[in-house]
């Protein structure tokens, strides 16, 4: 099954679904999918200037943000499927929807925290970053400074420092905020020995008079360094982390509040890419594997629900705020979005 065919599998494939503990609500969706960009020859071991590795849907959902491995920032207007230039980020960037607020990086160290129209909200000289994410609200942002052991946590609407917190090793392959702000997740490691290298999930718990309490979610030994995709379920209380050993993959689920594992499933190969995404209502996780497929997931039992041939490797996918539509940024450069006016929802 190709990409373009997925919203009519989508419909063909209800049934099996509701089987699976989910209603389809309304199956009214367009047949092909909106395609942006034109497709590039991607050479094995070579990225592509224009690959999309960060994407993120305007608040009012008519536009797409896509942050490229050169570093340019596009954003993509979904009724005419052109782009406009927003500027550059450098080696970091985070949006969040809800706010229409954009962390780009500039040389010498700057942050500056700017709107989709261009009004720079405010600059903030922090040096060199390896990191930051944003809460789903857009109350707070998390930044990890390169090559130390700690990670500042900064209010996102008033601009002001909360909390610096040290992590057990340095931060090496990702960072990620609750939708409220409340708990943060960074994946830190280090070369443990001549076998291989040491992964340690830790959570972080914002608490009163700017400290935040740490605890470790989980540890992989002799595993692979290099960026671990981590995604937060914005309706209940759990993260879901793309472990990486060996290279090859396993989805992990933890309950946040307890730090204990819900479910594991082993085998989801995915060492080149780790795309994770939660839909809206929190019932569905979505990512991909190196063999070009978009995997769906029960997010409260691990249970997968579907597959779908991409074609090609995706190498970001998120949700619109609604959730009727999906974009997936593929390795040819172009990001296909998938009108979807069908919302599955946990049967109660």
């Amino acid at each position: 099954m190709t990409l373009r065919s997925l919203i009519t599998a989508i419909a063909v494939v209800c049934v099996f679904v509701g089987v699976a503990g989910y209603s389809l609500l309304s199956a009214n969706t367009a047949p092909v999918a909106q395609v942006l960009g034109s497709p590039s020859v991607y050479t094995k071991g070579k990225d592509l200037p224009n690959l999309a590795v960060d994407l993120t849907f305007s608040q009012d959902g008519g536009r797409l943000v896509a942050w490229q491995r050169d570093g340019t920032i596009l954003a993509w207007d979904l009724s005419t499927g052109r782009a406009k230039p927003l500027g550059r980020s450098d080696a970091v960037f985070a949006m969040c929807g809800a706010k229409d607020l954009m962390l780009k990086a500039a040389p010498g160290g700057v942050l500056s925290v700017e709107t989709l129209t261009g009004k720079v909200v405010t600059r903030l000289e922090l040096g060199q970053l390896a990191h930051v994410a944003w809460a789903g609200d857009c109350s707070k942002f998390a930044l990890a400074l390169k090559d130390k052991s700690e990670i500042e946590l900064w209010d996102g609407r008033q601009l002001f420092h909360v909390a610096t917190t040290a992590t057990s090793m340095p931060l090496r392959g990702g960072l990620s905020l609750s939708s409220n702000g409340e708990e943060l997740a960074a994946v830190v490691g280090e070369q443990a020995s001549a076998m291989g290298h040491r992964t340690v999930i830790e959570m972080f718990s914002h608490q009163s008079a700017g400290k935040l309490a740490r605890r470790a979610l989980y540890s992989a030994a002799n595993s692979a360094p290099g960026r671990w995709q981590m995604v937060f379920n914005p309706r209940s209380p759990h993260l879901y982390v793309g472990s990486r050993s060996a290279e090859k993959s396993g989805l992990r689920s933890f309950e946040t509040s307890t730090g204990s594992e819900t479910w594991h499933r082993a085998g989801v190969e995915a060492s080149g890419a780790r795309v994770l995404a939660v839909s809206p209502d929190g019932t569905l996780l979505i990512g991909a594997d190196d063999q070009g497929k978009l995997l769906v997931w029960n997010a409260a039992t691990g249970q997968q629900l579907a597959s779908y041939e991409t074609g090609l490797v995706a190498q970001s996918v998120v949700f619109s705020r609604d959730g009727r539509k999906l974009a997936v940024a593929l390795l040819d450069g172009t990001i296909a979005i998938l009108d979807v006016e069908a919302h599955l929802t946990a049967r109660t």
